[in-house]
């Protein structure tokens, strides 16, 4: 939903164990994917998913998205289906 890139930003945020995020409902990918590539650390940023392969597809699509050789970003997206 919207407004989770704002709640991304509390350091002491419910949903936030040290630099892993857990959220429930339906995201609002763009929104949070920009947040990560503005405040990233490292170049390479791992996404992990383990659900419907619909949501892969989205979240594969934003890694590729988001991905930039310019600015020394690469989001990797590792998933798990059942």
């Amino acid at each position: 939903s919207k407004g989770q890139a704002e709640k991304m930003s509390a350091a002491a945020a419910e949903n936030r164990l040290q630099d892993i995020w857990i959220w429930n409902g339906r995201p609002h990918w763009p929104d949070i994917f920009a947040e990560m590539l503005k405040n990233r650390q490292h170049s390479d940023i791992g996404v992990c998913f383990c659900g419907a392969p619909a949501i892969g597809a989205d979240l594969a699509a934003m890694c590729e998205k988001y991905s930039s050789v310019e600015e020394d970003c690469l989001f990797t997206l590792h998933k798990e289906n059942f």
